[in-house]
């Protein structure tokens, strides 16, 4: 229904040059951001059934469904990454966060608590509203079964483990 596609592979030099995290850090807060999301994937995952997260999507190649935010290069996404990254740590409640979200996510933003997710870890534990953590992509999930209640951790951009760009979540259970 979407028509044709014209579809050429990348060579492992143009790979490693769409990700701006193969080249140093933009700025403190973008090397900042970096070392979080290293050190958070350095933890165990903890062993939660499931998990209550919400999030903010900063995309690669796309803008939003309602055309609000522009596609962003690499390094622009890279560094609003960062700067929303450091607002959702900041963020004091829970209406601070759903602001952020409304105001920064390329994903959906609709209803009253935007962008939340309610996440099984056993596919076959997930019934509606539920979503099993394998429906998502890696990172996404490899980040919320790491945070404790409360905090907030990111998914950096990985072309294997998160293509759609950089997944700042929080926990909310």
């Amino acid at each position: 229904n979407s028509g044709y596609y014209i579809v050429r592979r990348l060579t492992d030099e143009e790979i490693k040059k769409d990700n701006p995290a193969n080249f140093p850090a933009a700025n403190e807060q973008v090397q900042a951001m970096r070392d979080d999301a290293k050190a958070l994937m350095e933890r165990p995952e903890h062993h939660a059934s499931r998990v209550k997260v919400q999030h903010i999507l900063i995309a690669r190649y796309m803008s939003d469904a309602n055309g609000k935010m522009k596609m962003l290069q690499p390094a622009e996404a890279e560094e609003l990454a960062a700067k929303v990254y450091e607002l959702a740590k900041q963020a004091d409640g829970k209406e601070a966060f759903d602001d952020l979200v409304r105001k920064y996510t390329y994903d959906d933003s609709k209803g009253d608590t935007p962008g939340e997710y309610l996440i099984v870890a056993d596919e076959e534990d997930a019934l509606p509203p539920q979503r099993a953590r394998k429906g998502f992509v890696r990172s996404f999930g490899d980040v919320a079964w790491r945070l404790k209640v409360g905090e907030v951790g990111i998914a950096m951009y990985d072309s294997a483990k998160s293509n759609y760009g950089y997944h700042i979540i929080k926990r909310i259970e």
